[in-house]
């Protein structure tokens, strides 16, 4: 086995362990309260890179609130981003949970029938992409863009 892959499963575990309660591990409201939180800034930070876009007309954007339930963490307010882009595209950045195997919450950005995974990998927002294995690209403005443009392509 490689030291890249104990590597990974030494962090898949130890996050098992916090969520679990593991001694001076965070309470899971905490964990909660901090995975709205970075959904929170996520949604933000998406809106400010349309801010061009949005002040020429080219998208409209609007948060609506979305409720969550997970086995560890009960049930959540949290919110959503709905983009409208021309001629009739509607993309929505949808928050899935926190509790997932690999990284510490995922939001899907979902056109249609398209999807592409978000996940947060410790503090950083990644897209992951089965190719066939999963690979993480580290998510910035430039690489929200690609993925909008391939949901969104025709043909």
């Amino acid at each position: 086995m490689s030291s890249t892959r104990d590597s990974e499963l030494l962090r898949v575990l130890r996050e098992r362990q916090a969520e679990t309660g593991g001694e001076g591990s965070p309470s899971p409201e905490t964990i909660r309260d901090e995975w709205i939180d970075a959904v929170s800034g996520l949604l933000d930070t998406i809106s400010e890179w349309l801010d061009g876009a949005r002040s020429e007309g080219l998208v409209s954007l609007a948060r609506s609130a979305l409720e969550l339930s997970e086995a560890r963490l009960g049930t959540y307010p949290t919110e959503q981003l709905v983009l409208e882009m021309p001629p009739d595209d509607v993309v929505v950045v949808r928050p899935v949970g926190r509790s997932i195997i690999g990284g510490s919450g995922r939001v899907d950005v979902v056109a249609g029938p398209r999807n592409v995974m978000l996940v947060r990998r410790d503090t950083e927002w990644c897209v992951a992409e089965r190719t066939p294995r999963v690979q993480f690209t580290p998510l910035d403005r430039e690489e929200f863009e690609r993925v909008l443009l391939d949901l969104t392509q025709r043909g």
